[in-house]
């Protein structure tokens, strides 16, 4: 059996159908820094961006990944 392409699931990509895929990802907090002067604030707020910035990714992709594997599904039957 063969499988769509893929370049026809990017067709289906609007902005309108990324809006969708990505509107159930978390929003990001914003942070207030009390000291700027401190080390240990700046280090904190560093890694806590960080950690944001990766969970944000990986829960964009998973979501991508899951609107492919329905688009394929959709497909293959």
């Amino acid at each position: 059996m063969q499988f769509p392409d893929f370049e026809d699931f990017l067709a289906t990509l609007t902005p309108e159908r990324i809006d969708e895929i990505y509107g159930g990802c978390q929003s990001l907090e914003i942070i207030q820094i009390s000291d700027i002067n401190d080390a240990k604030n700046i280090h904190a707020f560093v890694s806590h961006i960080m950690n944001q910035t990766v969970s944000h990714a990986s829960n964009l992709h998973l979501n991508m990944l899951r609107a492919y594997h329905e688009w394929l599904q959709a497909q293959v039957q």
